[in-house]
């Protein structure tokens, strides 16, 4: 564990020197995650677990907090990373799990990110702060997996930022588009063991890691359209039935996005599979709690 601490912290800390390099003299400001849908139970922490609250649409959510979800088959909920401004909101309770795209749900904004966690999902909001430069506004985006699945947005960042979400046994570094993440635990020789298992529908991603037994990291980058395991070291392209179930789950997030990937069929033969998502809107529901506060 300290070796994996240490890996994550000298990572962090070179990309916080980068950023803070190219920007001196910025000012940071604070971002926050709002709750959009809920399905399920899930609870906050700000404390690291020694307080819980239920969580409720509408809630906002500041760095430093611990979510976790509840153990109900299709239980999710999904944020809405950005500066504060009201963000609209989707239908609660509307489905789309893990393995489906049910429910509808409102176009989110192009200038913020999204999350869901899936159920028995716990997820620490590390860092969520912003620069604004004259190129634009500079993110910085650092999330805790502790277990369970998570899939995410990250709309295009402006050079310098950094989206980075820390796992048991390393630490992945986003950048850029739609990527689903999981932590599967297993027993080797009597040790609990944890491996993640990293799907990039878009964009790419660089992880690093320890692998089982070894103190040397070892450092992987996963291209758009591929799928990485850390527990087997395998590089394997995304199926046809595995663009369409994220393309779907994007749907039910309210994601807007074109995914052109390039899948293996079957049959080994190689083709190119074009996919648009687009969230619909969502109609009003009468007496659904669309207000919320603000966790400090």
């Amino acid at each position: 564990m300290n070796k994996t601490r240490s890996l994550v912290n000298s990572l962090l800390v070179c990309g916080v020197t980068l950023v803070l390099g190219s920007n001196l003299g910025a000012q940071t400001t604070n971002r926050t995650a709002k709750v959009v849908r809920v399905e399920g139970t899930a609870r906050y922490s700000i404390n690291n677990g020694a307080d819980w609250s239920f969580l409720t649409v509408g809630t906002v959510l500041k760095e430093g907090t611990l979510l976790q979800t509840g153990t109900r088959e299709n239980s999710y909920i999904d944020l809405v990373l950005g500066e504060g401004r009201s963000v609209t909101m989707a239908t609660p309770g509307a489905g789309g799990g893990k393995n489906g795209s049910g429910g509808s749900a409102h176009q989110h904004p192009s200038n913020v990110d999204v999350v869901r966690l899936y159920k028995d999902t716990v997820l620490g909001l590390d860092k969520l702060s912003a620069n604004p430069t004259g190129a634009g506004v500079q993110t910085e985006t650092q999330l805790d997996l502790r277990k369970g699945h998570i899939t995410g947005n990250v709309k295009k960042m402006v050079a310098g930022s950094n989206y980075e979400i820390r796992y048991p046994k390393g630490v992945a570094g986003i950048r850029g588009s739609v990527y689903d993440m999981s932590l599967v635990e297993g027993i080797n020789n009597g040790t609990v063991t944890v491996t993640l298992v990293l799907d990039m529908l878009t964009g790419s991603a660089v992880v690093s890691f320890y692998p089982s037994g070894s103190t040397t990291p070892i450092t992987q980058t996963v291209l758009p359209g591929f799928g990485f395991d850390t527990g087997t070291d395998a590089l394997t392209p995304l199926s046809p039935a595995q663009v369409s179930q994220l393309s779907q789950i994007l749907a039910s997030m309210g994601v807007t996005t074109t995914v052109a990937v390039t899948v293996v069929a079957g049959n080994n033969t190689t083709i190119e599979q074009v996919t648009t998502t687009t969230g619909q809107q969502a109609p009003s529901t009468a007496g659904q709690q669309t207000g919320g506060s603000t966790v400090q």
